[in-house]
């Protein structure tokens, strides 16, 4: 998988993902992300992830998916997975959401309202001027 990232990245990248879903039982699921990071193949990553996701609870491989699809821009796909799974570790999460400074701060919002970060959360939303999203909060939300 290495090889064929290292000839050509681009024309390789889905079938490289495809073959870590088909032999991901075979396949470290670690080794597999390690490769895929290390060529900066995001749409190969959430590829990759999206079919292993349903057969894991390793909070890594959560944290790595949000990660794939915040940079890809799938907002939705990650306040998804915020509110339907606990598998990830919010901490974690909520540090990369914040860094991240994404466009729609809802998956953070929910992240914080699940979690109980919310004094962070008012103070990160009121720091970024982002005002409009702390009225959707204690409207909307909670």
């Amino acid at each position: 998988m290495y090889d064929m990232l290292k000839s050509n990245p681009r024309q390789n990248v889905q079938i490289v993902a495809k073959i870590a879903v088909k032999y991901a039982n075979k396949i470290d699921t670690k080794k597999a992300i390690e490769v895929l990071e290390s060529f900066g193949t995001n749409e190969g990553m959430l590829y990759y992830l999206a079919n292993v996701l349903p057969h894991t609870e390793d909070p890594d491989v959560y944290f790595k998916y949000i990660e794939a699809c915040s940079r890809l821009g799938n907002y939705k796909e990650v306040e998804r997975v915020i509110r339907e799974t606990s598998n990830y570790d919010p901490e974690k999460v909520k540090d990369f959401l914040k860094e991240a400074k994404l466009p729609d701060p809802r998956s953070l919002i929910y992240l914080c309202d699940m979690h109980n970060f919310i004094d962070e959360l008012t103070r990160y939303l009121y720091n970024n001027k982002q005002n409009k999203f702390i009225e959707i909060y204690l409207f909307k939300v909670n």
